[in-house]
């Protein structure tokens, strides 16, 4: 237990810097955006780039995670169990804390454009917009955070490919994946996930893609329980 605790610890103390960097850049764009809206601009402004940024910085963290924490970790002490339970822990209370930062920021983007400088034309667009027009925060906080972990667990067990098999089979990995995600059916459901009618089998969209992410984390512990601390060099 406190060989897990001590993953988290080390995880968390890896992270916190770069998150704390990408909330303020990620604000301070925010804010430029709305000054900018305020001062120049008389159409419709939609700005949906937030979530965009927020899934692809937990994509990264999820991707670099094996090689930066894993062989420190087990050379202090953890077993790759402890490792893939301490990240797993990680990787859910950080989707949670992100969420509700991303939703605090978009709200407040929200209060100030709408409320304070009227803003009638500046329109914020999150992933709980398709929900409903005007989600709670308490809806829009797990849907970011079921695709946070999502993000995350991908990434996470396509770093270990990476890590584990090399370049070659990593890179062969993502092709074959574009390949199966440009399948004809396979569109057509991201379609109707996307566009989908009923907000109920939406949000059940968003959880069966959380359990994606958990079942992409069993398939890295598969993959690195009994692999090398050192990456291949293949």
């Amino acid at each position: 237990m406190n060989n897990i605790k001590a993953v988290i610890h080390y995880e968390w103390t890896g992270t916190k810097k770069a998150a704390s960097v990408f909330w303020i850049i990620l604000g301070s764009t925010v804010l430029l955006s709305i000054i900018s809206a305020y001062s120049f601009t008389d159409g419709e402004v939609y700005m949906g780039g937030t979530s965009i940024a927020l899934f692809a910085y937990l994509t990264i963290t999820g991707f670099i995670a094996v090689k930066d924490s894993m062989s420190y970790c087990i050379q202090r002490g953890a077993t790759r169990n402890q490792f893939l339970a301490g990240i797993g822990l990680s990787f859910l209370v950080t989707s949670i804390i992100m969420a509700v930062i991303h939703t605090i920021l978009v709200e407040l983007a929200i209060l100030v454009t709408k409320d304070f400088l009227n803003l009638k034309t500046v329109h914020f667009f999150r992933l709980s917009d398709l929900l409903s027009t005007s989600p709670s925060f308490l809806s829009a906080t797990v849907v970011d955070m079921l695709l946070s972990f999502f993000c995350l667990a991908t990434a996470f067990l396509i770093g270990a490919i990476f890590f584990r098999f090399g370049k070659t089979i990593g890179l062969s990995f993502l092709a074959f994946s574009g390949l199966i995600l440009m399948n004809a059916s396979i569109q057509t459901k991201i379609g109707s996930f996307l566009f989908g009618d009923s907000s109920n089998a939406i949000l059940m969209d968003f959880v069966i893609l959380f359990f994606l992410g958990v079942i992409c984390f069993f398939i890295t512990w598969l993959i690195i329980r009994k692999t090398s601390i050192h990456p291949s060099i293949q």
